[in-house]
């Protein structure tokens, strides 16, 4: 207890000082031993979430169910549709739409529309119907059409008018294959049922025909077709810029 501090202090003397600020530096060091390093930036997730592929694989048997669910008359919904489809002359949605023949289809005896030609059995059918000329209304042309005298348009199926240009050459080309007494011409798309039906009614209409009539003729080559109010309309208002004489 003698080396204790006394309780009271009494100060006898007090002098103030400037601050100081004293540093330490000392030379790096490696981590200890078993130390652990905490980021200061949380990891990024570069993985998707498993709720993702859950949701997709629902999404997908959803449709499978959809698709196979049977209503009052015993038929699926797939069967609804593709009984739709033939009663209306089509192809069957998401099946080749070439096949059974069924690509070509006739307006009068030199001109046809119908879809794409992508195999050489496709090349040979044409060629055995006497085709001779095709107009490819498609945005890419195709190694199989080397064997006609071919046109490619390039335009997408957008649904939005088409430039005065682009009938001026659809038509043009089909004047010089007219002069040609046995030749025919194919209008070709995908699908064979929206720019080369639309097309196709374009070059009846400047040949001559009414467009009641016109449409009568496309409906009955193929009840299927959609004629797209857009191309049509273009058409109309080449014809009214360049009044034409009708011909075959």
């Amino acid at each position: 207890m003698a080396n204790c501090p006394s309780d009271v202090v009494t100060v006898a003397c007090s002098n103030p000082v400037a601050w100081s600020l004293a540093t330490t530096v000392a030379p790096g060091t490696m981590a200890p031993e078993g130390s652990v390093t905490v980021p200061l930036i949380a990891p990024r997730k570069v993985c998707a979430q498993p709720v993702n592929a859950t949701s997709a694989r629902t999404t997908a048997a959803s449709v499978t169910r959809r698709r196979n669910r049977r209503g009052k008359s015993g038929r699926t919904y797939w069967d609804s549709i593709v009984k739709t489809y033939h009663e209306n002359g089509c192809d069957t949605p998401g099946n080749t739409p070439h096949a059974a023949n069924r690509n070509v289809f006739f307006v009068s005896d030199w001109l046809a529309f119908g879809s794409k030609v992508r195999l050489n059995r496709h090349v040979e059918k044409l060629q055995q119907l006497g085709i001779t000329h095709v107009i490819d209304a498609r945005n890419y042309p195709s190694k199989r059409l080397r064997k006609f005298e071919t046109i490619h348009l390039n335009f997408k199926d957008d649904a939005r008018p088409r430039p005065m240009w682009f009938y001026d050459r659809a038509l043009k080309f089909y004047r010089i294959a007219q002069r040609n007494p046995k030749a025919k011409v194919f209008v070709m798309c995908r699908a064979g049922r929206r720019r080369s039906a639309s097309l196709t009614y374009f070059l009846l209409r400047a040949s001559g025909h009414a467009p009641a009539n016109t449409r009568a003729i496309m409906y009955k080559a193929r009840p299927c077709v959609q004629l797209v109010r857009a191309y049509v309309e273009s058409g109309e208002l080449y014809l009214q810029r360049n009044p034409l004489k009708p011909r075959r």
